[in-house]
């Protein structure tokens, strides 16, 4: 553990799980980007001696503009990974410990509003080869911290956040839904008497079922799919990316539906 996460621990307790950027990743932009970059100071030093040899010749000309997307592109490559490099997402007994190159956060769980999920996954002859999701922390004061792909196991970090910050919220939100109070989860919101959305409104007993779907493409993002009873097409298709807290909305929507 580094000097942060020994500070980290003694504010949020016992670390539990740590994620660092994707080897891969690192190993690929770091040999691209050194590879760039020794072409294009292989360029320009030969630009540099044909001008000293000749400094009128056209082949100065010609020899910058081939060696510029070479050394443009590997400083990119290397400044990428560089910035990666020391990214940390770490779950402790008493909170979330994120740092990225805008800084460091350590969040006690009492502070977190919410978890907004991206899942996508890369299938090729219908195996999955690639995980791409993104896990979005909402703070209290507005903060967003953002998790995505490039952090190593990822679905499984997502995972363990999500139980955690699940059975933190769940308890609450089921006591204001069970007083008649408005439940909202961003682009959603329940209450007692039914489903609000898109600016439009379904009662509990006009519900046929809540359903989480995926696009037809790899690429296409998920949905959650609200259909009303005895209707051929969906009352509404909302983003699960959108949606705050996607688990507990299904938790609640379980009391008064049937889940599918």
């Amino acid at each position: 553990m580094s000097t942060d996460s020994h500070e980290a621990t003694a504010i949020l307790g016992p670390l539990i799980q740590e994620h660092k950027t994707r080897t891969t990743y690192l190993a690929g932009f770091f040999t691209v980007g050194g590879l760039f970059s020794l072409l294009g100071l292989f360029g320009a030093g030969r630009g540099i001696y044909d001008f000293v040899k000749d400094p009128s010749g056209e082949k100065i000309v010609l020899g910058a503009l081939m060696t510029a997307p070479f050394l443009l592109t590997g400083v990119i490559c290397l400044v990428w990974a560089l910035l990666r490099l020391p990214q940390r997402a770490c779950l402790h007994q008493g909170g979330l410990y994120f740092r990225n190159r805008k800084g460091e956060w350590a969040v006690p769980w009492a502070m977190i509003d919410g978890i907004y999920q991206k899942i996508l996954r890369v299938y090729r002859a219908d195996q999955e080869v690639d995980v791409r999701d993104v896990y979005t922390v909402a703070l209290k004061d507005g903060t967003r911290l953002e998790v995505d792909y490039h952090f190593a196991d990822i679905d499984a970090f997502g995972a363990a956040l999500t139980h955690h910050i699940d059975r933190m919220l769940l308890p609450p939100c089921q006591q204001a839904f069970q007083a008649g109070h408005p439940v909202p989860f961003g682009i959603v919101t329940i209450d007692r008497q039914g489903v609000h959305a898109n600016g439009k409104s379904l009662s509990w007993g006009d519900v046929e079922s809540f359903a989480w779907k995926q696009g037809i493409l790899a690429s296409d993002r998920a949905f959650l799919q609200i259909k009303r009873t005895g209707g051929l097409l969906a009352w509404a298709k909302l983003p699960i990316e959108q949606i705050k807290n996607y688990s507990v909305l299904m938790a609640l929507a379980s009391e008064m539906t049937r889940i599918t």
